[in-house]
């Protein structure tokens, strides 16, 4: 039911924080009043099912800034807990699987790195010492690993620059040298993984996609949803759109691929589709996939469907055929018999479930 909750609490927190504060000036909502409104972001729900975990951004319209500060609130009662001891705006949080520690990104020590809190002393605790920012970071299941995305600058070799190592000019010959408001700079997003235990973090990592010119997640809306680990933490799944030049601009073919811990070797598990390939969910029991595909390639507006992928034989179906509405997320059942996913109707974002075997679905919110 994890979708459920984070549906229904996130919208239940923003009501409530709207209500109370227009109540409280009894005066017409104006632009100042909304900027004094919370605004809730990336809600997490506990292993245990019983806390849900969140940000939620305040600003100070005198000083123009924001901070975003970590919450949890009880599923039973709805008592909430401030983190007060986080001094800088926290990012990406995430229950470490065991549910004694919370993870997040800072840059309170002058750059983006992984900071840690128990849940019992909530003290925050510096974990990661990289010489670079981290993003989209996140706990392998087995808690061996994390996985994390670093900008890692790749340069092309232009002969016009030979002899000027001082020059900052970039000769472009090519698409995309911008996607809407991001100039192409030779920086990509890489997926990177280090060896974790009980809070220390590996002096080194490695970049799963090495001397690679491209970007997981994916540019320009992509985030830490693009990358996800299989249940026992020996491989993870990441979306990328491996083109370059105007082939890149012209196409929407993103795939999924699997990185292998153990061998090293990745593969594509969604070659054959030329749309959209995106939000990949492993089964509990790691034996099917579950991913949203856009069948007509590009076409940026085509209605996306739920595809599953079994891991042992190689075959993957379209689960959702007689579903005529767009889906835009969707996670597994604790049982592994449901999947739920969020989809439009009626001019409003509902919860709905299907059966991965035999695909009966209905609504549920």
């Amino acid at each position: 039911m994890t979708l459920k909750f984070i549906l229904f609490f996130s919208i239940l927190i923003l009501i409530s924080a709207g209500i109370n504060t227009v109540q409280a000036q009894n005066a017409l909502l104006t632009p100042e009043k909304l900027w004094e409104l919370g605004r809730i972001t990336d809600p997490q729900v506990s292993p245990d099912g019983k806390w849900i975990l969140y940000g939620a951004t305040w600003y100070q319209l005198d000083s123009n800034k924001g901070k975003r500060s970590l919450y949890m609130t009880s599923i039973a009662t709805g008592e909430t807990i401030l983190f007060d001891k986080i001094e800088d705006s926290a990012h990406n949080a995430r229950w470490r699987p065991d549910g004694k520690r919370i993870g997040y990104l800072s840059d309170h020590s002058g750059t983006m790195q992984l900071w840690e809190m128990d849940i019992a002393d909530k003290q925050p605790v510096r974990v990661t010492f990289f010489d670079m920012p981290i993003h989209n970071f996140s706990y392998s299941p087995d808690m061996k690993h994390i996985a994390f995305t670093i900008d890692v600058e790749i340069k092309k070799e232009n002969d016009l620059l030979t002899g000027l190592p001082k020059a900052d000019a970039m000769i472009i010959d090519d698409l995309m040298y911008r996607h809407w408001d991001k100039w192409e700079d030779s920086r990509y997003q890489h997926v990177c993984i280090a060896g974790y235990a009980d809070g220390k973090i590996q002096a080194s990592f490695r970049d799963i996609m090495e001397n690679e010119k491209f970007d997981c997640p994916t540019q320009p809306f992509g985030g830490p949803e693009d990358i996800t680990w299989n249940p026992d933490g020996s491989s993870i799944l990441y979306v990328c759109k491996k083109f370059t030049g105007k082939e890149y601009a012209m196409n929407t073919n993103s795939d999924i691929y699997l990185y292998d811990l153990s061998t090293g070797k990745t593969v594509n598990l969604t070659d054959a589709y030329e749309g959209y390939d995106l939000l990949p969910s492993s089964s509990r029991d790691g034996r099917k996939i579950a991913w949203l595909n856009m069948p007509k390639p590009g076409y940026e507006s085509d209605q996306r469907e739920i595809r599953i992928y079994d891991v042992e034989t190689g075959d993957d179906k379209i689960l959702t055929g007689d579903f005529d509405r767009d889906i835009s997320a969707l996670c597994w059942g604790s049982d592994d018999r449901s999947i739920y996913f969020i989809a439009s109707h009626d001019g409003t974002e509902q919860v709905f479930k299907i059966d991965p075997i035999s695909p009966d679905f209905h609504r549920i919110s």
